[in-house]
């Protein structure tokens, strides 16, 4: 009897022995458990850290720097950088400001922005980082004055033409050959960034923001003259010089102003009707008169043109015509022939008749 109760007792102290280790070894590790991030930089594991927003406001601290140059309140992580909550019983946990020393050296911050993206149908995307969207419209309307003049453009826009009653032009259309497309954007403060809309005018028109041929100005040069003698339109000389109000403005001798050539980012298609009076040429008729010698001629009438007045279809890009067709004439006035009279008669050189 005495053995049967020592082998129970022993039983049931190791089965509450190890119920006890059990329970209290789960409660010591369910304590310790926590909720912390794993922080990735492009796809590399670079430490854990107990709180995401500590690191994210550590960030945005430190770049005092970037806010200024790029007057914005806020500064972001990198685009690569990703910080994901887990359950770890791991206690090796880095701080944030030793991940924030890692991300610096090796990667680049980024601030809110917008990529304007332009593409053709059959080419290679452009992409353009820009600060502020608002920039986005009205350098479009700038560059655009380039190749279809201001007024034309403005009342097109407004629904303001002016009907043709005799001759004159009307805008049909207008667009872009590529799609023009815009989106928020973190972008990376190491890439090229437009912050203001004068330089997007610029590049939208130039492909790049980088200093240009200059001219210098000579004493009685007007921006028509530069602009002609650089085989460049007036438009072209005021977009590329932005102190250049309007082709009214004055010139001193000894000014440098950009005459760069124009390699736009984009196809303006103008499509216009133009209706224009023309002249029509003359013919020439001949007369014979045998009392005048063969080297005697004269004018019997001189030759008036006519007049037709003809209605086209004008394609434009970037203010080049690259179709035209005739869609109706209608004759204004007939052409007058020219008439000349010319002597039929030998003509003798008597003196080199013999005697």
């Amino acid at each position: 009897m005495s053995k049967r109760i020592n082998a129970t007792g022993i039983l049931l102290i190791l089965v509450t022995t190890i119920f006890l280790f059990v329970v209290g070894f789960g409660r010591v590790h369910r304590e310790e458990a926590k909720n912390v991030y794993i922080v990735y930089l492009d796809g590399k594991k670079i430490g854990l850290i107990e709180d995401r927003d500590n690191l994210y406001n550590l960030i945005d601290q430190e770049q005092e720097s970037i806010k200024k140059e790029f007057e914005v309140e806020k500064v972001y992580p990198p685009e690569g950088l990703e910080a994901i909550e887990y359950i770890t019983y791991n206690k090796n946990l880095k701080s944030v400001d030793e991940i924030y020393k890692i991300i610096e050296e090796e990667s680049t911050f980024t601030i809110k922005g917008y990529t304007i993206t332009i593409k053709p149908d059959d080419g290679e995307a452009k992409y353009i980082n820009i600060l502020n969207k608002e920039d986005l419209e009205p350098a479009l309307l700038d560059a655009i004055e380039a190749f279809i003049p201001t007024e034309g453009l403005q009342a097109y826009i407004n629904d303001t033409q002016v009907e043709i009653t005799d001759t004159g032009k009307t805008i049909q259309n207008i667009y872009f050959d590529e799609k023009i497309t815009i989106k928020e954007s973190y972008l990376s403060v190491n890439d090229k960034i437009i912050t203001n809309q004068d330089d997007l005018t610029k590049y939208l028109l130039f492909g790049t923001l980088e200093p240009q041929e200059e001219y210098t100005v000579k004493e009685g040069d007007t921006v028509s003259t530069v602009a002609f003698e650089n085989k460049l339109s007036n438009a072209e000389l005021l977009i590329a010089n932005p102190r250049l109000t309007s082709i009214n403005s004055l010139l001193s001798p000894g000014q440098k102003l950009s005459i760069g050539l124009i390699n736009p980012l984009f196809t303006i298609v103008e499509e216009a009707e133009v209706i224009a009076d023309v002249e029509t040429a003359y013919d020439t008729v001949t007369e014979t008169n045998n009392k005048l010698t063969t080297s005697e001629s004269y004018v019997r009438q001189q030759g008036v043109k006519g007049k037709a007045r003809v209605t086209e279809k004008v394609v434009s890009k970037n203010g080049v015509i690259t179709t035209l067709f005739v869609s109706s004439t209608t004759t204004l006035s007939d052409p007058v022939s020219k008439i000349v009279v010319k002597g039929t008669r030998p003509s003798y050189n008597w003196g080199n008749i013999p005697p």
